[in-house]
């Protein structure tokens, strides 16, 4: 005599559900991440490119801040290498640094689980004054 098989779909459901909202959940997280970089290497490279023509301090970081679509970096994300006066032919380095947090319980769960709770993202572009 067979049994009742009422609520074997139920289960099966439930088993592959779980399977595939870690993927998707696990494919937004990583698109996230990697748009931030994209966006960071992007900010960079717009703001070693304002230090190399000899704009100010300020000039590089606002358009270093204004290129980084999506991603709220601030001057404290943002390193300028040298500092100040910066003369035809050196190299004017800009660096963002920022710290990514995963929006996804799940693979923040994870995250956590590997003892760091973010994720930093660096991004460095070199440009010569002219």
């Amino acid at each position: 005599m067979i049994k009742s098989q009422k609520g074997q779909g139920l289960v099966e459901f439930a088993l592959t559900f779980t399977l595939l909202a870690i993927l998707l959940f696990g494919i937004m997280d990583f698109g996230r991440v990697l748009y931030m970089n994209l966006a960071l290497e992007h900010a960079s490279r717009e703001g070693a490119r304002i230090a190399s023509l000899g704009a100010d301090d300020i000039t590089i970081i606002d358009t270093t801040v204004d290129a980084a679509v999506g991603v709220a970096i601030s001057d404290d994300h943002i390193t300028l290498t040298p500092e100040t006066d910066r003369e035809s032919g050196e190299y004017a380095s800009v660096t963002i640094n920022y710290e990514v947090s995963f929006i996804t319980p799940l693979t923040a769960l994870m995250q956590s689980a590997l003892m760091e709770d973010t994720l930093e993202l660096t991004s460095e572009t070199v440009m010569r004054v002219e």
